[in-house]
This record gives structure tokens, sequence and C-alpha cells, in this order.
């Protein structure tokens, strides 16, 4: 078994093993979870609706942009509060950017390398934690706007929805990114700083995806890289042409999964084992060309590719060691924006309901409210479980394994 080595200040969901009664409460909990999240997503989704179809025409889009931002906190820390409380994983961050920097109002680029369905986890847990939530805006698969509650939120969201073909997609990233700057540049209800955040590989890892990548950079005369895919740099040079004049700061995000195993969903929902690290590096501005240079796709594509060969080489370290080399991270609390508070209790009302729903119309039909008693029992048990929150919105000091 993987012996994890931090070294540093890691803002940590602390892993918990959970076996007998407890397991059992959190299986059952999850049909009662999911109804909960697609019944409270539809009502906020449509708080949504209602508030950008009187907001943005009439008064102004960056209050409802503000609006936004509060509601689909809520959503996305239904999701984050499963993965926080039932998952059994530990998230290690190691930064060479202070804690100060990262949580200050400012607008970024950031870049991640894709490793698995679970990135799209990671991302919005690690924006919750240093309380950005509500200011990330990244680009998605067309596809994913078809997925109840969280397609309808990013869509609602100014998220930029594309079919990974460049020569399509430039209209829609064009109109993206113009919404997006405009809030940027504010109004009388104040400015929108974003983190627009994306995936240059443009799909997660697989070892049949990753050899691919690397019989192509064969092809062009390129050194391979082991453990990364190529970067495709077009959605970045666009992104930078578009909104680099208001962007403060470029980050990379390297993530590594420990044992390089690349866990779906699936894991997450059977309570596997299982340690995600990230390493956050800043780029130097000084090496991003003007957004409005000639060469500016040229330069950009350097940079990436410079980052991801270093990608590359942190990953050989990380699967040798299970750490990154990063700095300490200071001993600051993040000002993190936990609504999590709320769903237990939310789920709970939200089942009552149901349940008393269902009595009244199966009045008739006993084995129905037997069955559903039973589970609906197993789903408040669960809730109470849930005494030792794993999130709490402080460091942990993580020792040396």
């Amino acid at each position: 078994k993987a012996t994890v080595s931090v070294l540093n200040w890691s803002y940590t969901c602390q892993p918990h093993t959970m076996g007998g009664m407890k397991a059992v409460c959190y299986k059952a909990l999850f049909p009662f979870y999911m109804s909960t999240l697609l019944l409270w997503g539809t009502v906020l989704s449509t708080l949504l609706v209602t508030a950008k179809l009187v907001l943005v025409p009439l008064v102004s889009r960056v209050l409802y942009m503000h609006v936004c931002g509060a509601l689909s906190k809520g959503i996305t820390a239904m999701m984050l509060w499963y993965f926080q409380t039932a998952g059994n994983v530990r998230v290690h961050v190691y930064t060479e950017v202070p804690l100060e920097e990262l949580v200050r109002p400012h607008t970024t680029l950031t870049l991640w390398n894709h490793v698995t369905d679970l990135d799209w986890v990671v991302m919005p847990w690690f924006m919750h934690r240093i309380g950005k939530l509500g200011e990330l805006r990244t680009l998605v698969k067309d596809s994913l706007k078809y997925v109840p509650v969280f397609g309808w939120m990013w869509k609602l969201a100014d998220f930029i929805f594309l079919k990974r073909s460049m020569e399509k997609d430039q209209k829609a990233l064009d109109y993206g990114m113009s919404k997006i700057t405009r809030c940027r540049e504010g109004d009388s209800f104040g400015v929108i700083h974003y983190w627009a955040s994306l995936f240059p590989e443009g799909t997660r890892y697989t070892p049949a995806k990753l050899a691919a990548s690397q019989e192509w950079q064969k092809s062009q005369g390129m050194v391979p890289m082991k453990n990364v895919q190529f970067p495709r740099t077009k959605g970045v040079s666009s992104l930078w042409k578009g909104m680099g004049h208001q962007i403060d700061s470029v980050y990379t995000v390297c993530l590594g999964y420990v044992g390089n195993k690349a866990p779906g969903y699936g894991q997450l929902l059977n309570n596997d084992r299982f340690d995600i690290a990230m390493y956050i590096r800043k780029v130097d501005k000084a090496v991003m060309p003007s957004p409005d240079a000639a060469d500016v796709d040229e330069k950009v594509k350097a940079v990436v590719v410079d980052h991801w060969r270093a990608f590359d080489k942190d990953l050989d370290q990380f699967h040798a060691t299970h750490s990154f080399p990063a700095p300490l991270l200071p001993a600051v609390s993040a000002p993190v924006g936990n609504v999590d508070w709320y769903f237990p209790p939310l789920l709970v009302a939200f089942q009552t309901l149901m349940a008393v729903g269902i009595a009244k119309a199966s009045a008739s039909w006993w084995p129905l409210q037997m069955w559903f008693g039973a589970h609906f029992a197993l789903s408040a048990l669960s809730v109470c479980f849930i005494g030792r929150k794993p999130f709490d919105g402080k460091p942990s000091k993580a020792k040396a394994a």
C-alpha cells in the first residue's frame, strides 16, 4: 500500500474508514441524497432562470452574476457535501503561491491537467476552500449542458460550451468571453472577478489516449511525455486573446493520484480510499505575450507546453515519493464560504415531505409505506452519523509518514 508523505500544510478532506452500520447508512442515503439534489437543484435553477430573465435586460448583468454566484454555491455545495462527508478521500494541496495571494480578489487563467472524471469534483472543491466557488468559469464540452441541475447551472453561470472543434467553437467562445469580460468591467453594482479554468488536454487520461498522444509527439519529432497528454493550446490562446488584458495572474495546477490510479464516480460512491494531490504554480506574466501580438498563438503554445513538460517531471517525482516539491503553505485559514451545514436538514425536510406525500397517496398499499419508511429511517440515521465533519474550513498540519 502506498504511504503518502505530506511535507507541507495541506487543506484536506480528512480520510475516514467506514464499516458496519455506518457504511450501510451512507449507501442507503445515496438515493435520498440524489432525489434531494435533483429537487433542490431544480428549485435553485428555476430561481436562476427567473433572475436572469428579469435582471439582465432590466437591471444589470453584474447584479445577476452576484445572485448567480450565491445560488450556484447552493447547488455545488450539495455535490461537495457527499464528496467531503461520505467519500473516503484525502486531498493534499501543494502550492508555490502564497495563500494570501490565492484568496485575494483577482482575475485568473488557471490550467489543469486532466486525469479522471473526478477532476470535475476536485476543481470546485478547491475553489470552495479558497472562497472562490462563485467566480469559477470554465470551458466544458457541449454535451454537458444537458446534464440535469449541473448542466443547467453551468449554462446560467456563463460557462462556455464547446464541441472540441475551434472552427465551429470560435463564435461560441467569443460570445462567452464577451459576457464574462463585461462583468469584469463592472457597473454601479461592482465588478465580477473570475477564475477562467480549463483542461488543455481536452480529454481525461487513459493509457490508450496517452499512447496515442505519445505516438503523435514522436511523429512531430518531439520527445514524448510519459505522464501527461500533449496539451491542445488553441483554446488557451483564444482565451488569452479575449481576456488577457483583464487577467491578473496565470496559474497551472498539476493533479496526481497516489498509485497512478484514475478513480471515477463509482469508486467514490463505493467508499474506496484514494489520495489526490494538487501542485499549484504561478506563471510569470513576463513570459506571456501581449494579447494583441501577431504571434500570440505560438508564444502561448510554447509557454503551455513548457509547463506540461514540467508537469511530466513533477509526476515522475510524485509517483516515486507521493509528494510534490512545493514550499510550505503558510498556516493561515482560508476564508471558506462554508454553506455545507444546511444540506442535512434540507435532506431530511425534503424526504419528510416525500414520505407524507407517498403515505397519503398509497393509504391502501401498506408494502410501499413500509419500504419507504425503512429507507427514510436509514436516511435520517445516516445524517445522525455525520457527527464528525471531515471538512471544517481549517488547515490541518499533516505529519510526514
